[in-house]
């Protein structure tokens, strides 16, 4: 069993939904608020938008909300001042600077372009142009701490 993102109804099937430009698991009574991309049967590992990426293998940096909050303070903007810019909800503005939210890569090419700060980088393009001269040919317990 999961629970619905928008609503927390407990629920054996959710549904994938582009709400307010964010990818949300959502339950049968939610779908509708957005766009349904994708249905889904509960499985036991619980999605987590910082492992969502995009076809392009580009994805939204860790600090996202640091990024966001500091740079919206610098310029003296406050959170409806820059959902007005964005034409965004202020709601939204205020959960992806809580962290609550992140971001879509659509969304974080706004922020980008209106505070002038690099939220998107692309996943492991520096790692795969690097050879590892220790590798030995098996993976250790290091190794895969590493990779989290």
């Amino acid at each position: 069993m999961a629970n619905c993102e928008l609503c927390g109804k407990t629920s054996e099937k959710l549904f994938t939904s582009l709400i307010e430009s964010v990818s949300m698991s959502v339950c049968d009574n939610c779908k509708n608020f957005g766009t349904l991309i994708q249905e889904k049967s509960f499985t036991n590992q619980r999605r987590t938008f910082s492992q969502a990426y995009d076809d392009t293998g580009e994805y939204v940096d860790d600090r996202y909300n640091l990024l966001i909050k500091n740079k919206r303070e610098q310029l003296k903007l406050t959170q409806e001042e820059l959902s007005i810019k964005l034409q965004e909800k202020i709601s939204l503005i205020s959960k992806i600077e809580r962290a609550d939210i992140r971001p879509t890569i659509e969304l974080a090419k706004k922020f980008e372009n209106l505070l002038g700060i690099r939220l998107i980088s692309k996943r492991g393009i520096a790692e795969k142009q690097v050879p590892n001269e220790k590798y030995t040919g098996s993976l250790t317990i290091g190794d895969l701490l590493k990779k989290k």
